[in-house]
């Protein structure tokens, strides 16, 4: 489902996430939530020449749809103490060139950290406000945009990314699915020798070939047909099952 709003940013289901639907009967599947033109105009996402463009950003979340995830939050990238599992512990992207606090609402997300950290049984016990800036879970709890850069997904990187010490060059910094310096309006986000990310326009050859992986991994036109072709021995009970 595809909704245009007039506030609430852009945000995108990451493929088909699977949902029991005993335990949230209102859920209806997936869904891309974009700003409709006339508030993208009024937000201005970039208060500047070299913000990512509307499209570019749908191109993005169109990214997120098929299944891709933040170039820059994968934390083979990172060092241990963004995200704590000890089989990672890079600098290709660390303090140094992600700089947090220039993220807009970053002082109210430090206040929301903190009622938190404080609140009864909570979770977040032994952490301090400033953490937002390097706990996926802070952040995310606490509203900050810091989130959409830090690395809290451990579980879904193909062991074949899986470096001890990754490097400049294991990052795809031509990644349509990472952020440019000034995706939230200040520099945020540079690439390891501290230069500028420009606005990325289309798809990397690195991100083609995820989606053939997730897609076309395993098909093999001989040996399967679609539903809908004329000779595919299930055609007729395909169109009792469609409007066709």
């Amino acid at each position: 489902m595809v909704k245009y709003v007039n506030d609430g940013g852009f945000q995108t289901h990451i493929g088909m996430p699977q949902v029991n639907k005993q335990e949230n009967p209102d859920y209806d599947g997936p869904v891309m939530q974009l700003l409709s033109k006339n508030a993208e105009d009024v937000r201005r996402l970039n208060d500047n020449e070299h913000g990512d463009k509307l499209n570019v950003i749908i191109a993005h979340e169109l990214g997120h749809a098929w299944g891709l995830i933040h170039e820059h939050a994968n934390p083979v990238y990172w060092p241990r103490t963004y995200h704590g599992d000890s089989r990672w512990d890079s600098r290709a992207i660390w303090s140094a060139n992600f700089h947090c606090s220039l993220i807009p609402g970053y002082k109210s997300a430090l206040r929301a950290a903190q009622s938190l950290i404080d609140a009864e049984n909570s979770k977040f016990k032994g952490l301090d406000s400033e953490d937002i800036c390097k706990n996926w879970a802070l952040a995310k709890a606490a509203g900050f945009g810091g989130a959409d850069f830090l690395p809290g997904r451990t579980t879904i990187w193909s062991d074949k990314l899986d470096k001890a010490a990754a490097v400049k060059d294991d990052v795809d910094w031509d990644s349509i699915m990472l952020y440019s310096t000034y995706h939230l309006g200040p520099g945020v986000l540079y690439d390891t020798d501290g230069e500028v990310i420009l606005e990325r326009t289309k798809p990397s050859t690195r991100d083609i070939a995820g989606l053939i992986a997730l897609y076309e991994a395993g098909y093999k036109r001989e040996e399967a047909k679609l539903l809908n072709e004329p000779t595919s021995p299930q055609l007729d009970e395909f169109r009792k099952l469609t409007c066709a």
